[in-house]
């Protein structure tokens, strides 16, 4: 496993000043499963744990110290220590729990158990994303050799995984050459997922320890007859020169997390006359999209469905057309505060289908109140990551609100449609300060949270300082669940179920406008132990 250590280090003093004081930080490196140490682990550029997973980190600046351990993935860090330095002094029993990458390994047979080569195999993982459960792409892809093996290396580890045999829709030229009669065109695979599934529904999912190889994780496809799509791509209600892109609605390929690796690359452009002719498709039901692209902005999109049988479909219409302007208005929730005329507000649209470019819109400062519009795409969604600036003027300062028509859209995508977007800022916001053991997790819950999904997006974590203290950032006056916890954190399903389960084990608090809520957390869960069946 690749991993890196940022740290903020202190540096050398100059000549003629004095030296200012430092600390030091030691402790251990421990798997996150076994629980024991990991030797010859890099914590720093020149320190690395010895043989029983110590370190000792010196030359240190007094105060607030993070040691971010950094993979090269979707999800880049896997862990986060937070620690609080004194000067002269070192801080000791800091313990630092990763699980270490693993490799799964198999072949890809036909019905025939004949092996197929050339073919690529993802690891695809799930989160809660944008108010649903998404997929994404965990590894990079292997393809097989010709005895039909894969090897998936770095694959993360303690994660629920589907592993999923799909080839990528790519398309060098918009009109295949591909036979007019069916039965002399080559065989198409179907999208497989292990061990022989056509949906997510029907999968296997595989969980590797840390540092496991799993071997013998064969996947057995399907060979059907290649059908094919002949349409024209449409734009400004007549035929245009776009690029496209086909997707299996039924795999997960079609609603990966934007900048997944394996969500596919676009295809070459129509020709004027907007003609495609699309092959190599089996039964089932595909979604095609047409679009035109400026730099990283989509400048047309559009797309349809289209359900693959038994032959060929004709005379489909793919229309696409320009972004719509979301007409949003700013407001303050109650009265505004003393420091209104210093508020700037940033509205960043990011859109959330993968056939766009994860591209974030409406990066101005707008006045509080004050209206304003950003551009979307039709058939898109979009999470909206609002902002006030500056922090400092407005401390207790807290999203309230997103609706969009009678709908709340906080925390979830949405499409565009007729209506007005209002977004509610309020400034009564107060604060959870939680004492814990020192290092521990401290997860602040909403009660109100409907379900685990708006729940991934809705909870604040944190970590306790090397005195055992937390504050939280201003949060919307209510009710909270809060807990302290040892285990690692993250969106998935199997860690949000566990924490949903915990709510019965965390300490309820009530915020006050304005108010800072104390509690005291002498549990340290364990989420491994909580079964979120």
């Amino acid at each position: 496993m690749k991993i890196a250590i940022i740290l903020a280090v202190a540096t050398l003093p100059l000549l003629g000043q004095t030296p200012q004081p430092v600390g030091a930080v030691s402790g251990r490196v421990l798997d996150a499963d076994s629980g024991g140490p990991i030797a010859d682990f890099p914590v720093a550029n020149n320190v690395r744990t010895d043989d029983r997973g110590n370190f000792k980190l010196s030359g240190i600046k007094p105060g607030v110290f993070q040691i971010r351990l950094l993979g090269q993935r979707v999800w880049p860090e896997l862990n986060i220590t937070t620690v609080n330095v004194i000067a002269g002094q070192e801080v000791t029993g800091v313990e630092i729990r990763v699980r270490l990458d693993g490799e799964i390994s198999g072949r890809v047979l036909d019905q025939n158990k004949d092996p197929v080569s050339g073919v690529p195999v993802h690891a695809i993982g799930r989160e809660y994303y944008a108010g649903a459960l998404r997929y994404f792409a965990d590894t990079g892809t292997a393809v097989t050799n010709d005895r039909g093996e894969y090897v998936l290396r770095d694959v993360r580890a303690g994660r629920s995984l589907l592993l999923l045999m799909e080839k990528r829709k790519v398309y060098e030229k918009a009109i295949s050459d591909a036979p007019a009669d069916v039965e002399l065109r080559l065989p198409a695979y179907r999208a497989t997922y292990y061990p022989n599934a056509s949906s997510t529904g029907e999968a296997t999912f595989v969980t590797l320890r840390s540092g496991e190889h799993r071997t013998g994780m064969d996947i057995q496809v399907l060979r059907s007859p290649g059908f094919c799509v002949d349409a024209t791509l449409m734009a400004d209600g007549a035929p245009a020169s776009l690029n496209f892109k086909v997707t299996d609605e039924l795999t997960s390929s079609a609603n990966l997390i934007p900048g997944s690796s394996s969500s596919g690359p676009i295809a070459v452009s129509s020709g004027p006359d907007g003609k495609i002719r699309l092959c190599d498709l089996y039964p089932g039901q595909f979604r095609i999209a047409a679009l035109r692209r400026a730099g990283s902005s989509t400048e047309l999109f559009g797309a349809v469905s289209v359900m693959i049988g038994k032959e060929d479909v004709h005379n489909l219409r793919v229309m696409a057309t320009a972004p719509a302007m979301i007409p949003t208005e700013v407001v303050w929730d109650g009265s505004a505060p003393d420091a209104a005329a210093q508020a700037q507000f940033t509205l960043l649209s990011q859109s959330v289908t993968n056939d766009v470019m994860p591209t974030s819109a409406g990066r101005t400062r707008y006045p509080v109140p004050g209206t304003l519009s950003f551009p979307a795409l039709p058939g898109v969604e979009y999470l909206l990551q609002p902002s006030l600036a500056p922090p400092a003027a407005f401390p207790n300062s807290y999203i309230k609100d997103i609706t969009y028509g009678p709908l709340t859209v906080l925390n979830q995508a949405f499409r565009a449609a007729a209506g007005t977007l209002r977004v509610s800022i309020a400034n009564d916001g107060g604060f959870v300060n939680a004492t814990s053991p020192p290092g521990a997790q401290i997860l602040i819950l909403p009660v109100a949270v409907a379900n685990e999904a708006i729940l991934a997006a809705a909870m604040v974590s944190g970590q306790a300082d090397s005195t055992g203290s937390y504050t939280s950032r201003s949060l919307a006056p209510g009710k909270y669940y809060v807990l302290a916890t040892d285990s690692l954190i993250d969106r998935t399903p199997e860690c949000i179920g566990r924490i949903w389960k915990a709510r019965t084990r965390a300490q309820e608090v009530e915020i006050a406008p304005t108010v800072t809520a104390t509690v005291k957390l002498s549990e340290v869960v364990s989420l491994s132990l909580v079964n979120n069946r």
